[in-house]
């Protein structure tokens, strides 16, 4: 069995453990079982249902070979590892199709960055807003969860409207006009 050097470096994601209780479950093993069908330590597969340790692209690869899972099957145990599916399309299409349709600030952004008739400086311009606004949400989200009232977003006054530097409107990225 093949051991792996850089394992403490993968994230935890909080449903990979859960998934493969369930997997192994269904199929009636036991971790031990589990682990030898698909190539695993024991140890390692008990961390991983555990939630002590991440797996890695090559695990994750064992797990759905050694389980025999097709694509949606496969993808599943991706996303619950913490990866990428590798038909996100089909398993993430309905979700990103509600959200466009829901959510006019996320339907522009898709039509800015998918546009080929907008410069790809600007499209730059546009994904960097994109990852400071992101970074502020976050920062938001854990500060209220701490119970602390949160700094205002960019672009925003204190309250939530927004801020007369940005002329009544918070911008969008350079070179972009509303």
């Amino acid at each position: 069995m093949r051991k792996e050097a850089n394992w403490q470096t993968v994230p935890l994601p909080p449903s990979l453990g859960p998934f493969l209780a369930e997997l192994r479950g269904g199929h009636a093993l036991s971790q031990s079982r589990a682990a030898h069908l698909c190539g695993l330590d024991n140890s390692l597969w008990s961390r991983l249902e555990g939630g002590q340790r991440g797996a890695t692209p090559w695990v994750v690869g064992r797990i759905a070979g050694g389980f025999n899972l097709d694509l949606p099957e496969a993808d599943a145990l991706r996303v619950a590892a913490g990866y990428w599916p590798e038909d996100a399309e089909a398993l993430l299409g309905r979700t990103v199709a509600r959200l466009l349709a829901e959510e006019r600030g996320l339907a522009t952004l898709y039509r800015l960055l998918t546009d080929d008739g907008i410069d790809a400086s600007v499209k730059i311009g546009i994904r960097g807003a994109v990852a400071g606004l992101a970074d502020a949400v976050v920062g938001l989200v854990r500060g209220a969860g701490a119970g602390r009232t949160p700094a205002p977003l960019p672009g925003t006054a204190p309250g939530g409207g927004s801020s007369p530097a940005a002329g009544g409107q918070p911008a969008i990225a350079p070179g972009i006009q509303r």
